[in-house]
């Protein structure tokens, strides 16, 4: 039995028939693994320990509303999971970069996935320009006379 912990966005809101996340826990959780959730907001660097504010999944099951029974909220030391999912939808902010930075002291004790110096280094909507044989012509600016020249330039051709 694995120990997994899932940073992730509330659990009590997520939408069971469309959420990835929820069907990864599920399905760990059908396996048998012991799952904590907690949010990124409750991420704490204590003297050196990687901590969350966390609750263990108690039962969960894909019936919308009453999907999941958590137990009372604990603090939970992150290098006692065998692995820790970063799964929140990223806003990018200070805090996000800061969560990923404390994520970073759990290696190489805990698998952490995503690769939380791969989710800065990294961000998805500039990953794709990785891939220019793959790409069609893409612009990434918050210029907005740059998107207006981009876009005429994209109905004329």
């Amino acid at each position: 039995m694995l120990k997994i912990a899932i940073q992730m966005d509330p659990i009590s809101v997520v939408d069971v028939n469309a959420d990835t996340t929820f069907d990864m826990a599920l399905e760990a959780f059908d396996r048998g693994h012991e799952i904590w959730v907690y949010e990124a907001s409750t991420l704490q660097l204590y003297s050196g320990n990687v901590r969350a504010r966390a609750q263990k999944i108690e039962t969960i099951a894909r019936t919308q509303d009453d999907h999941a029974s958590l137990s009372e909220l604990s603090i939970l030391d992150l290098r006692e999971m065998d692995v820790v999912l970063i799964r929140q939808d990223p806003p990018f902010d200070m805090a996000y970069i800061t969560a990923s930075q404390i994520l970073e002291r759990l290696q190489p004790y805990v698998l952490v996935l995503n690769d939380p110096r791969a989710i800065r280094d990294a961000p998805e909507k500039l990953f794709v320009t990785e891939f220019e044989d793959l790409t069609p012509p893409t612009l990434i600016t918050s210029d907005p006379h740059a998107v207006r020249e981009f876009r005429e330039v994209k109905r004329s051709s």
